[in-house]
């Protein structure tokens, strides 16, 4: 198996582990997404500023709801590819979220992510860049 080939099952293989600590409950589920982050990680999310740092990133709201106990987020990856090098690869795919908010509704969105994951020194894979979006369109658009 060539360095490509290895670096893409391993991605895989984190980005599993991520689902996993994504639907952790709490403060745990929020601490393992972090965990899977760079300190100088950047997030592009949708309908919002360009947010650098994995502290930045875990100050979003959407951060603050996967902390909340009754939240369930799953993400799928649907495709990685890797560098021939073997130490960057990206990965893409779906999510999902559900939560109930203060008031009582509930909130359920899908939509798609791609990040970015480069191996570490010590060969563990983090995520260094992320961007995703909701499947839904924007209610109206500017004109």
């Amino acid at each position: 198996m060539n360095k490509q080939e290895q670096a893409k099952l391993e991605v895989e293989e984190v980005l599993r582990d991520w689902n996993t600590a994504n639907r952790m409950p709490g403060k745990a589920g929020r601490d393992g997404y972090a965990s899977f982050l760079t300190d100088d990680a950047v997030w592009l999310p949708a309908h919002a500023p360009f947010e650098e740092g994995r502290e930045a990133i875990m100050q979003n709201p959407m951060q603050e709801v996967m902390g909340n106990k009754d939240v369930s987020f799953e993400i799928l990856a649907t495709r990685v590819e890797a560098a021939s090098s073997g130490d960057m690869a990206v990965g893409m795919g779906t999510w999902s979220v559900r939560f109930t908010k203060s008031d009582g509704n509930e909130v359920c969105e899908v939509g798609k992510f791609m990040d970015v994951w480069r191996k570490q020194p010590d060969g563990s894979w983090k995520c260094i860049a992320g961007m995703d979006n909701a499947d839904r369109p924007i209610a109206s658009r500017p004109s």
